[in-house]
């Protein structure tokens, strides 16, 4: 095996495990720009998606669409969403299937990458989401985009630019902030800027198509 750059490691005690290469680490050295992406032990098809789907609205189509896939954290299980750039695998978002803990798991050492429902973001609206899953389900409506958190860096704004863009975060305090402050800087470059709001605690994938749709396009 080539020697190991440790990205692909968890949390244990003090320390860090690498689920690559088996060794306890004290300190992780990751190499810029390598990406460790955990391995393929199941692939979804529509009947254990219609099982184990983590949002009963995400239709299978989005799955064969972005590649998803199960694999294995630990002991636990993940649903794998891997974040492209042309084609080719960039980072990943993992949302927890199994087990406790933290719902999400993002790859140790490397840069947040935001996730892109299609390189050219050609599609209107532009649709910033908080989640990869979130923006997956809105890439069904426009081009999307999931900013994996509630920052946004500005690295987007030459796509961004003089477009319709719409902020749809999920509807608690901390989410309707964080759009209204990436609005401020949205609504410079932009068309259009707006922020849709979701119904009270609502993530966008608990809304059917058709209404987050129309509160999109209201």
């Amino acid at each position: 095996m080539a020697e190991c750059n440790h990205h692909y490691s968890i949390p244990s005690g003090k320390f860090r495990f690498c689920l690559r290469c088996r060794k306890v680490i004290e300190k992780v050295e990751v190499e810029e720009g390598v990406l460790e992406m955990p391995p393929r032990i199941f692939e979804i098809d529509e009947r254990l998606w219609a099982e184990r789907s983590p949002w009963s609205l995400m239709p299978f189509q989005i799955v064969q669409k972005f590649d998803w896939y199960i694999s294995m954290i630990g002991v636990d299980e993940f649903l794998i969403m891997p974040i492209k750039r042309g084609g080719v695998n960039v980072s990943f978002s993992a949302r927890r299937l199994s087990g406790s803990g933290n719902k999400y798991h993002y790859q140790t050492g490397v840069k947040k990458v935001y996730f892109l429902s299609d390189d050219r973001m050609v599609h209107d609206p532009i649709i910033l989401c908080e989640g990869v899953a979130d923006a997956a389900y809105c890439s069904q409506i426009g081009s999307s985009v999931g900013v994996l958190g509630s920052y946004y860096d500005g690295s987007l704004d030459e796509l961004l630019g003089n477009r319709n863009v719409a902020i749809i975060f999920d509807c608690d305090g901390a989410g309707l902030v964080s759009a209204m402050r990436i609005a401020t800087h949205i609504q410079k470059i932009a068309k259009s800027c707006r922020v849709v709001v979701l119904p009270n605690k609502k993530d966008p994938t608990d809304l059917p198509l058709d209404e987050l749709k129309e509160r999109i396009n209201a």
